[in-house]
């Protein structure tokens, strides 16, 4: 759903050009341990669950958005982050 409502790939190329972003996109449909440990480490038990880790010294304290957000919901927190 957040594939087609928020995180489209118009969307995913504005915000790629406005915060310099790289995406990473893990599958979890079937088993991927690494994907469910990092899963884990953000705090989440369940998928959708977005991740934007800065540059630097705060490259420890990703930003995490959880299951279902608008397009409005992910600008917002990206300029908070920016």
């Amino acid at each position: 759903f957040l594939e087609q409502t928020t995180l489209t790939d118009k969307n995913l190329a504005n915000w790629k050009r406005k915060y310099g972003l790289t995406y990473i996109r893990v599958d979890l449909t079937e088993q991927n341990p690494q994907g469910m440990s990092l899963l884990r480490e953000l705090g989440s038990q369940s998928i959708p669950v977005v991740a934007v880790f800065p540059q630097g010294s705060e490259a420890n304290r990703p930003l995490v958005l959880r299951d279902l957000f608008t397009s409005s919901d992910m600008e917002k927190a990206l300029d908070r982050l920016f």
